[in-house]
């Protein structure tokens, strides 16, 4: 697939498979057909005392999903997917349906599926699994088993990576059943390349896919289409303009010659449309009109913070000796902003033997009675909008949630505000540099303050806050001396490192092989080689990680306090460390895992009267959060579809809000950068598919750092 073209870079060539892709017929559909369609299909598939009614979207969708035998959804969030995916069965008339949804989505599926049956015709032989399922190893013949003749894959992005268990076992079925038909929405169906989507397009509209039908063909479209492209690898569109409905290429080739000659930056954009263009208008692929449908707007903004001179040292030493504050070294740059991101929420992971976890325990606990403060001598500060601690010491981290009232945060903040003065919550100066804004997406200027310098103050000799402590802010001398000794054996971190290397060498070279205990059963039973499992298992005995945070200082959590007690909405984490600690400071609850919290009770039956803490990879796609307007983002995911996903929680159909208010914390380099990344990435994806993407209808208010220098910026 590689050439050389006349302006000394690769293109992309003319193929069969772009003159089968550029023939497909193409439609469109108005707006006052698709109504049309709507109130057909919903006189036709609802309940005698059926109400609701289906969007025109949907309509379309189930229509053409009847037509091509198949669908490829890439439609925004809150559209109205639940009710699409449970009435699909119904209209393609499967007798062996299945559903695949995430875990932590399949509880709500079925309960809002018995308030649909009120009002629709849905299918009785429906059967749902989760994807996280799907990937146990006991799992490996369950599609088999059940022998769809229907797979609908709702957020279906859980299925685009290739090497992933999951989805490789959907694709052994699609080959040994290729008439099975498929359907696949999503609201962020692409994450960064158009590889995450173009097999499930094939396993939609089989040969009628508007994608190449080899992986290799699919490759060179990608390093045209794509954002993350090395540019020196970047092909020229050349044979991808073919696709356009006006495509001005003629027998010679040679107006298309022409007309590439005068193309410069515009290369890029003109592929795109033309891309989006052949895939909107393929029959079976319905996407989300570009307007987003949702009346209220939405607001982005820095929540800045100014992290204290200790954590600014460990940046220091990050940057310069590319180590963690325990001294664990790292060599790759993706290591880096892990653990930045980390850092720049006050703390780092460190791994102990499970057997020394008393030790370590005596040791916190020791330190924790010797730091509670004595009354004099503390410095702290805290302003409205954002909080500097340059001597905090002790978070408090095992009272537990047991209620989620605010009289529980009031308590708490009455409790932290006897560690502040009240000059430290009087004046705040503007930044030296003011606020210039990026140029990018829609942008406001606005003006972010500085808080004062640390003051003296005084606090009670002793309260209550203190009392529960279970993290010590820092290494002692003890700690560190603890960690030093207590690191992975070296021998231990290279059978490890060789074991993992050999386990995914053999799921990508082989179609019998998903997950690594595979490959160890595999080994055992002789149809591997065992060496490299046999030396690790001689070792691995010999040392058993546990994790643990290590807090250095509190500033992100007093901000996030700050926040808490100014605002009824939801704190988004990535770290559950981080949320956890929050929680039991806050007594707001953490939803972690299936989007549930301590007591069981889940984020999806939240009221919306009192804040609440989330996990991102839990609740951040899938629940319908509306009850809440005001979120804040701890720490931004650099990807646009992660970013979208949890944007759409709240900003959707059924927001009461005029506005919702999106704050992100903003302390270092890699904060921003992810930022910026996930906003050119919806850019990409916007472009690409078509849908709209709710960062660029944003109005953002980011400051211009370029000015900023400093271990926590560089």
């Amino acid at each position: 697939m590689t050439a050389t073209s006349p302006f000394g870079s690769q293109f992309v060539q003319r193929t069969p498979e772009i003159v089968r892709i550029a023939a497909l017929p193409r439609r469109t559909w108005s707006d006052e057909a698709a109504s049309q369609l709507a109130e057909l299909l919903t006189r036709e598939l609802k309940t005698p005392g059926g109400t609701m009614k289906l969007r025109p979207v949907q309509a379309v969708a189930l229509y053409e999903a009847m037509e091509c035998g198949g669908l490829f959804g890439p439609q925004r969030v809150g559209a109205g997917k639940t009710l699409l995916t449970l009435l699909l069965p119904l209209v393609l008339e499967a007798k062996r349906p299945l559903l695949l949804l995430p875990a932590s989505l399949v509880s709500k599926t079925w309960n809002e599926r018995k308030v649909l049956a009120e009002h629709w015709r849905l299918p009785t032989n429906l059967q749902i699994e989760s994807y996280e399922s799907l990937s146990l190893v006991h799992s490996a013949k369950k599609l088999e088993y059940i022998r769809p003749d229907l797979i609908i894959a709702d957020e279906a992005h859980f299925l685009k990576g290739r090497r992933a268990g999951r989805t490789r076992r959907v694709v052994r079925y699609m080959d040994s059943y290729p008439d099975t038909k498929f359907a696949a929405v999503s609201g962020t169906i692409m994450k960064s390349s158009i590889r995450d989507f173009a097999h499930l397009l094939r396993w939609a509209l089989k040969k009628n896919a508007p994608i190449p039908a080899t992986d290799d063909e699919v490759e060179s479209w990608a390093d045209c289409l794509d954002e993350r492209v090395n540019p020196l690898a970047r092909r020229r569109p050349e044979a991808l303009l073919e696709l356009s409905v006006d495509s001005l290429l003629n027998d010679c080739g040679q107006t298309l010659a022409q007309l590439l000659d005068t193309m410069e930056q515009d290369d890029l954009t003109r592929a795109r449309q033309v891309f989006q263009s052949r895939l909107l208008e393929t029959r079976g692929v319905v996407a989300s009109s570009k307007q987003d449908g949702v009346t209220c707007s939405i607001r982005i903004q820095a929540l800045e913070y100014q992290l204290s001179s200790v954590v600014e040292e460990h940046f220091k030493t990050l940057r310069t000796r590319w180590e963690t504050p325990c001294g664990k070294a790292f060599s790759e740059a993706t290591e880096m902003r892990m653990y930045a991101r980390e850092l720049a929420l006050g703390f780092s992971y460190t791994w102990i033997p499970r057997e020394k976890v008393s030790e370590w325990d005596v040791l916190v606990h020791g330190r924790r009675n010797a730091l509670r403060p004595t009354g004099v001598g503390v410095k702290t500060t805290s302003s409205a909008s954002k909080t500097t601690n340059r001597n905090a010491r002790v978070i408090p981290n095992d009272v537990p949630p047991t209620s989620t009232t605010s009289e529980n945060i009031d308590t708490a903040f009455r409790l932290k505000n006897m560690l502040r003065s009240s000059k430290e919550l009087g004046d705040a100066a503007n930044f030296a540099d003011g606020s210039s804004v990026a140029a990018k997406g829609r942008f406001i200027s606005t003006t972010i303050t500085r808080p004062e310098k640390s003051e003296v103050c005084s606090i009670p000799a002793a309260t209550p806050l203190w009392e529960y402590s279970e993290i010590v802010l820092g290494l002692s001398e003890p700690l560190h001396t603890f960690l030093g000794q207590n690191r992975p054996p070296s021998d231990w971190l290279g059978a490890r490192r060789v074991w993992c290397s050999f386990v995914r060498d053999q799921i990508e070279q082989s179609h019998l092989y998903d997950t690594m205990l595979q490959v160890a059963n595999a080994c055992r039973a002789g149809l591997l080689a065992s060496e490299t499992l046999d030396a690790w298992k001689g070792i691995e005995n010999s040392y058993e990680p546990v994790t643990r945070p290590i807090f250095y200082e509190t500033t992100a959590l007093e901000t996030c306090l700050t926040w808490l007690e100014k605002n009824v909405g939801i704190v988004w984490v990535e770290h559950r460390a981080f949320g956890e600690a929050l929680s039991q400071l806050s007594g707001s609850p953490y939803f972690g895992p299936g989007g549930r919290d301590a007591s069981g009770a889940s984020i999806a039956d939240a009221k919306g009267d009192k804040p609440a803490i989330a996990s991102i990879a839990a609740c951040g796609q899938g629940f319908n959060l509306q009850m809440f307007s005001k979120n804040l983002i701890t720490s931004c995911p650099s990807g646009a579809a992660t970013v979208e996903q949890v944007l759409g929680r709240t900003h959707r159909d059924g927001q009461l809000a005029d506005e919702v208010v999106v704050d992100i914390l903003l302390g270092c380099r890699e904060q921003y950068d992810a930022f910026d990344g996930a906003l050119e990435g919806a850019k990409a994806a916007e472009t690409l598919l078509g849908h709209s993407q709710k960062l660029l209808l944003a109005d953002v208010l980011m400051p211009d750092i370029s000015s900023r220098r400093g271990p926590l910026w560089q």
